[in-house]
């Protein structure tokens, strides 16, 4: 999956509670993919909006890190 086709389904589906790439302030209870160090990184934040180290994972590839992002973004919405 590309970045694009990642925006493309959080706008089909109205996905909300995340955060792409930092372009803002992390917020309480997100979903979170950046990219760090040629590395891709998914993440939860924190009811303070710290990521939380548990659900940190770290892709060598695009693909990867916005299935599992999406994957993660559709079952918080779905539990909210």
């Amino acid at each position: 999956m590309t970045k694009e086709e990642a925006l493309k389904i959080i706008k089909e589906k109205n996905l909300n509670f995340y955060n792409f790439f930092q372009l803002e302030a992390l917020k309480a209870d997100e979903v979170c993919i950046g990219k760090e160090n040629s590395k891709w990184i998914v993440f939860l934040t924190t009811e303070r909006a710290g990521k939380f180290d548990p659900s940190i994972a770290i892709y060598d590839n695009e693909n990867n890190a916005f299935e599992d992002f999406i994957k993660r973004l559709r079952s918080f919405n779905e539990n909210y």
